[in-house]
């Protein structure tokens, strides 16, 4: 068998200390004591209870350290962070401004190799096209009553040492002519060989061939014509070239 030890409990120790002190019934009488044995019979009785409170020094302990951790009035507090500022409400966002298209020549929209030459050669008011002159021109075209043809004329010149290869067609371009700055009329869909919208063939080295775009115009506007421009328009965007 294990030994077993009897512990006071403090508070019972102090009751019987006061019961002591005070007492004057029945059994043995406690002698009476003066002043200075009270005191010391109390001061006894404090150290008692200080020596079995166990948890005592555990909660000075606690107290001291909670004490530190606990943070200093004084210690700088970290400033909250600053908060993107709001969008006022129904504010439009506005698009970044387009970037302009870096100017581009009329070779460079016809896809025309290097050394390869294109030059406006002016323009014509016609009621039909081409002019035969006397030769058989089995497909051409005509304009409407009222109307006539504004035909613009293009040489494309090959002028390096090598044969190059012209493929407009393939570029898949749309051509505009804009009238002395204002309207803009869309070129016609001839199907003729020299038409320069569809236009595709070999050039030797030297050599040249001459193209054309054709435009409907009422006859007023045909004979009242003052300035051109050639409106190109093409997968990346629109470039408008002056005529000379």
């Amino acid at each position: 068998m294990g030994i077993r030890k009897n512990h006071f409990r403090p508070s019972a120790l102090l009751l019987l200390l006061a019961a002591m002190l005070s007492s004057v019934g029945c059994g043995s009488r406690i002698p009476e004591m003066t002043r200075e044995q009270e005191e010391a019979v109390k001061s006894y009785a404090v150290s008692l209870l200080l020596k079995y409170d166990k948890n005592h020094i555990k909660r000075l302990v606690d107290l001291e350290a909670a004490e530190d951790k606990a943070p200093s009035a004084s210690a700088e507090e970290t400033p909250p962070p600053e908060e993107a500022p709001l969008q006022e409400e129904g504010a439009e966002t506005l698009p970044a401004p387009p970037v302009p298209e870096e100017a581009k020549t009329l070779e460079q929209l016809l896809g025309l190799a290097e050394g390869v030459t294109v030059d406006y050669q002016g323009f014509q008011v016609v009621s039909a096209y081409p002019d035969a002159d006397g030769e058989d021109v089995s497909f051409g075209i005509d304009a409407t009553a009222g109307n006539q043809l504004l035909v613009l004329r293009f040489r494309i010149s090959n002028q390096s040492s090598a044969e190059q290869s012209v493929d407009v067609v393939s570029k898949n371009l749309g051509f505009q002519v804009v009238l002395n700055g204002t309207e803009s009329k869309r070129t016609l869909f001839t199907a003729l060989m020299d038409d320069l919208s569809i236009y595709a063939g070999d050039l030797p080295s030297g050599g040249s061939v001459d193209t054309a775009l054709l435009v409907e115009v009422a006859e007023a506007k045909a004979a009242a014509i003052e300035s051109l421009s050639l409106t190109v328009k093409s997968e990346t965007g629109t470039t408008t070239i002056p005529l000379p």
